[in-house]
């Protein structure tokens, strides 16, 4: 059953490959009964926009491990909100490694850091 007309996302950026931890918190998003688009690994942002003419209500997720790199992690997010997160129902969750080299403080609204997957699946219970 789905709780809620909440889509998730699920997809490593460009060259990333580490899809372990997104595994999992893919079938935490389906144990729980939420609709999620497994994409898997290595996806560009340009091929994330389709989805924003299927869907009105998506939350994105993605782990950064070693991907995008420190310098570039900056233009990454910035893309990403000018591509995707313009439309009023996306929100991006971020996790991995790579944060470390973001100023969490900074980040647009719509973008929420998660420093471990167990955070990000406390916030899952509180989502309608």
């Amino acid at each position: 059953i789905n709780k809620s007309k909440k889509s998730f996302v699920l997809y490593l950026p460009d060259n990333e490959i580490h899809e372990l931890g997104l595994m999992f918190i893919n079938h935490e998003i389906v144990n729980r009964g939420y609709q999620s688009i497994f994409l898997g690994q290595s996806v560009p942002v340009e091929s994330l926009t389709d989805l924003l003419n299927y869907y009105d209500d998506i939350i994105y997720i993605s782990y950064f491990t070693v991907k995008p790199e420190k310098d570039d992690i900056d233009d990454y997010i910035k893309e990403f909100e000018s591509k995707i997160l313009k439309n009023d129902g996306t929100q991006f969750r971020i996790l991995g490694q790579m944060l470390n080299a973001l100023d969490l403080n900074q980040l647009p609204k719509k973008i929420r850091p998660f420093k471990s997957i167990e955070a990000l699946i406390s916030e899952l219970e509180r989502i309608k």
